[in-house]
C-alpha cells in the first residue's frame, strides 16, 4: 500500500494480512507466536503467509532461528489497529516518505546549484533536517505503544 515501517508493523484488525518474507544476508525466521508458526525467510527465496488479527493490541515476536550474532536483537511487532486508525497511519507514512523524497531532492539540486554533485546524497550535516514530531518510517501509532498483548 506504499507505506512501510520497521521493526514494528501495523496492521488493521479483522483483515487478511498477507506476508511475502524473505531475507537478504542469513536465514531468519519471522514468528509472532499468537499469530501462528514460525515463517522461514530464506536469501533468494521468497515465503508466504498470513494471520487475521481479531482484537486491536500489540503482538510481540522474535526471529526464531539462531541467525547470527544479532539474532537476540531481532524482536518482531505487530500493532492492531482498528481499520479507520490504519488508513490513517498509512496517509501518515505516504506523506512523511513522500515529503522526505522531496527534501533529498531538494537538497540535491540545491548542492548541484552550490557547485556540488547532484547524483551524489548529501551528507548529514548537509541535511540537517529535523522533524518536529516523531514521523516517516519509524514511526508507529501512540496506540502500538502498548507493552503487552492482547
Amino acid at each position: 500500500n506504499g507505506a512501510f515501517a520497521f521493526e514494528t508493523m501495523v496492521v488493521p484488525v479483522n483483515t487478511t494480512v498477507v506476508l511475502n518474507i524473505e531475507a537478504s544476508d542469513v536465514a531468519h525466521q519471522w514468528w509472532i507466536p499468537t499469530l501462528g508458526a514460525a515463517v522461514d525467510a530464506i536469501p533468494g527465496y521468497t515465503n508466504h503467509s498470513w494471520f487475521k488479527i481479531a482484537r486491536a493490541g500489540m503482538y510481540h515476536g522474535q526471529c526464531a532461528l539462531l541467525c547470527g550474532r544479532g539474532h537476540a536483537n531481532m524482536v518482531a511487532h505487530v500493532c492492531a489497529v482498528p481499520v479507520a486508525q490504519y488508513q490513517t497511519w498509512v496517509d501518515t507514512q505516504k506523506a512523511a516518505i513522500t515529503q522526505s523524497n522531496k527534501d533529498v531532492t531538494d537538497e540535491r539540486a540545491l548542492e548541484a546549484k552550490d557547485g556540488g554533485d547532484a547524483s551524489q546524497p548529501p551528507s548529514a550535516a548537509q541535511l540537517q533536517l529535523q522533524l518536529a514530531e516523531p514521523v516517516g518510517p519509524s514511526y508507529v501509532p501512540p496506540e502500538c505503544n502498548e507493552t503487552t498483548a492482547p
